[in-house]
């Protein structure tokens, strides 16, 4: 399938989908294993996911090259990520190339609520809030299983976040609470926040016993 027939199709979708939070539809863009370039997938109301599996294995048989973006809504003036429910990544590496994007170069995923990232490994810088767009307030959201590379997540103005059994190179601020449980470069416990360790972080050293969540088609 040509690449500008999927980003034609996924921009049909997102078109609909952006401010479509409560309406009935419901889309999954399953992605065969394959290299795509593929330029921002921008706020879809959907799953984009590939196929069950693990990280590490099906992560790196399905690789997009490029961006799979959710950016602020702007209603009267106000630019907030706060009703962006109801999407997800899973299955999948995603090696950041969009440069020509200006503020928005990176991978955006200003989310919040019923949004998780599970088994996807990131190559490149990575933010949970859309910066570019004031006032830029975001509400919450889940990473499992997860791998983050090449600079750390900006978390930014993210009222809550809970990272389980991943990897980071860095993170970023919070405002409520930000929870870390078995995750490689977790920022140290820092709750209440102080100045003298940032936070507010809540860091458990390990996740002594879960239960994924699977994808099944």
């Amino acid at each position: 399938m040509p690449l500008s027939q999927i980003q034609e199709t996924v921009d049909a979708v997102a078109t609909q989908q952006v401010s479509n939070q409560f309406g009935t539809q419901r889309y999954a863009f399953l992605l065969s294993p394959a290299h795509m370039e593929a330029r921002v997938i921008h706020s879809i109301s959907s799953r984009l996911l590939h196929q069950r599996g693990w990280p590490w294995v099906f992560a790196k048989r399905c690789v997009i090259n490029g961006s799979v973006d959710v950016y602020n809504q702007c209603t009267d003036g106000s630019c907030v990520a706060s009703n962006n429910f109801w999407r997800s990544l899973s299955n999948l590496t995603i090696n950041v190339t969009n440069p020509t994007f200006g503020c928005y170069s990176g991978e955006f995923w200003a989310v919040s609520q019923a949004s998780p990232i599970r088994r996807v490994l990131v190559n490149g810088a990575a933010t949970l809030m859309d910066y570019c767009t004031g006032p830029s307030f975001a509400s919450g959201g889940f990473i499992a299983d997860s791998q983050f590379e090449g600079g750390s997540v900006v978390n930014g103005s993210q009222q809550q976040w809970l990272v389980r059994n991943s990897s980071l190179d860095g993170w970023s601020n919070g405002v409520w609470n930000q929870v870390f449980s078995g995750v490689v470069g977790a920022p140290a416990q820092c709750f209440p926040v102080q100045a003298s360790c940032g936070g507010p972080y809540t860091t458990l050293a390990t996740s002594p016993v879960t239960r994924e969540a699977h994808t099944f088609m």
